[in-house]
């Protein structure tokens, strides 16, 4: 019982570490790492990555989704 009370406390300072190192991490990175107005194609060819991804994922999580539902209602 009195492990478990101080898996608390030690999760909480973990985590508060972690968000505090992820924060001092994530300001070192440049706000805008890819500039349309400089590097327009770059801009354009990472967007459309982007989108490519996206909708991809999007297709690949509604196949997961109707095999599942086949595997709990066979067809007869």
């Amino acid at each position: 019982m009195k492990a478990s009370l101080l898996r608390v406390p030690a999760i909480a300072a973990v985590a508060l570490y972690v968000l505090a190192i992820t924060g001092g991490v994530a300001g070192a990175l440049a706000p805008q790492p890819i500039d349309a107005s400089e590097q327009g194609p770059l801009a354009f060819v990472a967007m459309t990555v982007m989108v490519v991804l996206f909708v991809s994922s999007l297709f690949y999580m509604d196949r997961i989704r109707q095999r599942h539902e086949d595997r709990q209602n066979p067809r007869e």
